[in-house]
């Protein structure tokens, strides 16, 4: 599933979803990131967007600063088997929110 401007727009107005989490992960990878591709793998999948603070009940696109290295240290990550029990084999996508950049991954779930 891909999800374009106008759907992540729609998801920051909304306030309750369980397929979806927002990260700040301005220039690095936040160690909850791991916690939610967990909890994606195994439950039914979701969408995980670096680049949006969170405050209170608000969200604010904030963009991720250096999208390569934040992108390479995630899937990185989420390729070594010491690191996490299975492989995860994540989507990822660039979009541009209001000029700035957003990674978003889709999570598939495990067996």
């Amino acid at each position: 599933m891909n999800l374009n401007e106008q759907d992540l727009l729609k998801l920051l107005s909304a306030h309750e979803w369980n397929d979806i989490e927002f990260k700040e992960a301005r220039s690095a990878v936040p160690k909850s990131a791991y916690e939610s591709v967990s909890a994606f793998a195994n439950t039914a999948g979701g969408h995980l967007v670096f680049g949006v603070k969170k405050e209170g009940t608000d969200f604010e696109v904030v963009g991720v600063l250096d999208v390569d290295k934040v992108q390479n240290d995630f899937l990185t990550t989420l390729r070594q088997k010491e690191k996490l029990s299975l492989i995860v084999d994540v989507k990822e996508h660039l979009h541009s929110v209001a000029e700035k950049d957003l990674l978003v991954f889709y999570v598939p779930e495990l067996p």
